[in-house]
């Protein structure tokens, strides 16, 4: 009995918790969706010079890299979008451990971009 109580003592002090149990493949998914929905909201292509057009990784594939890229510019709040990038692909990866999803383990490809008729454009060569 007296161990109990220690045990719960120290708890109490030190702050013991119970672990939580890990995010189902399901609470993944709707956590990505909602980060997603915010990154569609954010996503600017306006320009009026190819210096402003960028690209960023988007997902993560289980063999390591992006699942795409997505082409944007810098006429943004560039911190909140990283931010919610780094959020998502972290939850993708997170997911593609809990789901077991595989891939064909292929290189998505950085595009090129340019100012193209003042949106931030692919440019095929």
């Amino acid at each position: 009995m007296t161990k109990y109580l220690i045990i719960l003592s120290i708890c109490l002090a030190f702050g013991c918790k119970e672990e939580s149990a890990p995010p189902t493949s399901a609470e993944l998914l709707n956590q990505m969706e909602i980060i997603n929905d915010q990154i569609e909201a954010m996503l600017s292509t306006s320009c009026s010079a190819s210096s402003q057009c960028m690209v960023s990784a988007f997902g993560a594939k289980p063999c390591g890299g992006p699942w795409k890229y997505i082409i944007h510019s810098t006429n943004m709040n560039l911190q909140k979008f990283r931010s919610l990038l780094v959020q998502y692909n972290s939850l993708n990866a997170q997911y593609n451990e809990v789901a077991g999803i595989g891939s064909d383990c292929s290189i998505a490809n950085k595009p090129e971009v340019e100012c193209v008729s003042g949106n931030c454009q692919e440019v095929t060569n």
